[in-house]
């Protein structure tokens, strides 16, 4: 008869023991944090070509005022211009996280000036008028030459491709999380009473 009460004890303390662990299993379960909801992005597409043609306009503006100048005004204000005009958007695409971009336009600034002075330079009509002091007539000034103005187009063409293709980039942001409605009461106390107010969101 104890033998068997034994095995009750025994079988009882053995269904607690196994229960308890089942239990602290299950809050440990509940306990630990739930996995983070995927957060949904908006995808927007921005242009921010103004940025670059900023620094466009103000290269162009230095070129055109190394026109009239002389000595070392006309070069400082052509190497400006210069550097605007390549380095300005260059920056302004490194600034937007987009290096592909940046040296994309800085090829196309150099690539397609070159290209246009070398067209020009083969239609020019140049005339050696002194051989022996090397002088020469018609539009080989560079000034007045068709290879200058062939750079010139160039320069506008890759201009034209950097701010209108190269200037757009893709921004992610998280969209906002939506309201959760809820029901929150309330007690108002006036003129000597009371009033139980019940206000809800959705």
């Amino acid at each position: 008869m104890r033998s068997g009460k034994r095995v009750c004890v025994v079988a009882a303390l053995v269904c607690v023991t196994w229960s308890s662990k089942g239990l602290a299993d299950e809050y440990d379960r509940l306990a630990e944090p739930s996995p983070p909801l995927p957060v949904e992005m908006v995808v927007t597409h921005e242009w921010y070509g103004p940025e670059t043609l900023l620094f466009d306009a103000g290269a162009g503006l230095l070129f055109l005022g190394a026109r009239p100048a002389s000595g070392g005004l006309e070069s400082a204000l052509n190497s400006v211009g210069s550097v605007a005009f390549l380095f300005g958007p260059f920056g302004v695409h490194l600034a937007h996280h987009r290096t592909g971009a940046a040296f994309a336009s800085l090829g196309l600034r150099i690539a397609l000036p070159v290209i246009g002075f070398g067209i020009g330079i083969r239609s020019a009509d140049c005339e050696l008028d002194d051989p022996n002091r090397g002088t020469f007539s018609g539009d080989c000034r560079i000034d007045e030459t068709p290879a200058f103005r062939g750079a010139l187009i160039g320069a506008a063409v890759a201009s034209a491709i950097d701010n209108g293709a190269l200037t757009h980039e893709t921004i992610r942001t998280p969209r906002a999380p939506l309201g959760t409605g809820g029901v929150a009461p309330g007690l108002v106390l006036k003129n000597g009473g009371a009033r139980l107010t019940l206000r809800a969101t959705f």
